[in-house]
């Protein structure tokens, strides 16, 4: 194959349009393209470990007492609004019942950008921060967050952003920062919205003390269970720990092949048939438990909890990339099933029955996109380019049936 012809799939490859929406239930609002369009890049943020989130909502109805009491605070009705019709969570609702709603009203202006930082709500878990940009519809945004943990904790530490829309983004940790900073990047658009520069036309950095009330007294319930054997690996159940905003429940997964698990479609059921549905979860090697966040508080009077949950997200320990023989229109040899299902111009289109979901990843300017498959009748798609084909390409993610009923039986 000659270089041009080369640099030609290279090119292609370095103009592939990622869909904002990621299906494998992740949204992460980066989008890259032939017109270079980041219509709010949220990039996950922890001193030494960065872990992937996924959020599950439930429901949410702020009392109208709760409502009013914060309605001075510039932006919060409308974030009450935003998460409401977001489908909400229990955990947002019990936070601002319980006043953990603090206001910042921090204003700058830099080259011409009016920026404020008006306020936060949430609990130990999860925040939710309003801010705002005059004229937002001209400039494009990078959100950073980082929380300020002491060194000793850093190994049990992992944190999350996720963008709600131009004017609220979603903040999660496993463990609560005193002190969190955050950092906006503005960039200037220009005509059908593409970037005039890669370079911020103006940064404001706010450095936030979070009240002390945030940090809400946490319970905690040991498990006993027998081990879960999964055909991915072993689930060790070891502890609920519970709050006013949300329960959460940690286990350890051990895995010759996977460093990371959550269950999805996950929910707990208690004595008297009260469901209690999946908030958020978190999955990362380096901290010490695996966990699931459940809506509100669960009630331990209740000794014996079911735990259901219909399929299984795991991450690769080893990286796991493949190749594309275009000729014979085949793939190296993996374990998820995946294969060449149809070669179209620049694409590959790539299948799979044996698995829910695959997910790639792709390195992109100051960070990755992790692009999930669609499912179509008994097979999931998902397509690369040419490039990626010949090149290789990485599997980040993978998602199995695996419908499960487990007994958790609650400690004295």
């Amino acid at each position: 194959m000659s270089k041009n012809i080369f640099e030609e799939e290279k090119r292609n490859y370095e103009n592939i349009e990622i869909p904002e929406e990621l299906n494998f239930r992740v949204k992460k609002a980066i989008r890259i393209g032939k017109k270079e369009i980041f219509k709010k890049r949220i990039y996950n943020v922890g001193k030494s470990v960065v872990a992937l989130f996924i959020i599950f909502v439930a429901s949410v109805n702020i009392s109208a007492t709760a409502a009013e009491a914060f309605s001075s605070i510039p932006g919060f009705k409308k974030l009450v609004e935003l998460v409401r019709f977001n489908g909400g969570d229990d955990g947002f609702e019990n936070a601002v019942e319980s006043g953990l709603v603090q206001s910042i009203n921090y204003s700058e202006e830099k080259n011409g950008i009016k920026f404020k930082l008006n306020s936060l709500s949430g609990d130990y878990k999860r925040l939710w921060v309003n801010y705002e940009i005059e004229d937002i519809d001209k400039y494009d945004v990078d959100i950073m967050v980082k929380p300020d943990y002491p060194i000793s904790n850093q190994v049990s530490v992992a944190q999350g952003t996720f963008n709600i829309n131009d004017n609220y983004f979603e903040t999660t940790f496993n463990e609560f920062p005193y002190e969190i900073t955050f950092e906006f990047k503005v960039y200037k658009k220009g005509e059908g919205g593409d970037l005039t520069s890669y370079d911020p036309i103006s940064t404001f950095i706010v450095p936030v003390k979070l009240d002390e009330a945030f940090n809400v007294d946490i319970k905690e319930f040991e498990i006993k269970a027998e081990p879960l054997k999964l055909d991915v690996g072993t689930i060790n159940f070891v502890k609920f720990e519970t709050s006013k905003t949300r329960t959460v429940l940690k286990f350890k997964f051990n895995s010759n092949y996977y460093d990371s698990l959550m269950f999805l479609q996950c929910k707990i059921i208690d004595k008297d048939n009260k469901v209690y549905v999946t908030s958020s979860g978190s999955m990362n090697s380096d901290i010490q438990y695996g966990y699931m966040e459940f809506n509100g508080e669960i009630p331990f009077d209740k000794k014996e909890l079911i735990m259901k949950f219909y399929e299984i997200y795991v991450h690769p320990k080893e990286k796991v990339k493949l190749k594309v023989d275009i000729n014979n229109k085949t793939i190296d040899e993996n374990p998820f099933g995946i294969e060449v299902d149809s070669i179209d111009g620049s694409y590959v289109r790539l299948r799979s029955k044996v698995v829910e979901d695959f997910s790639i990843v792709r390195e992109i300017e100051g960070g990755i996109s992790v692009n999930g498959g669609n499912k179509e009748g008994d097979y999931v798609y998902n397509n690369i380019s040419i490039y990626e084909a010949k090149e290789g390409f990485e599997i980040y993610s993978v998602i199995f049936k695996d419908e499960r009923e487990v007994k958790l039986k609650i400690s004295e």
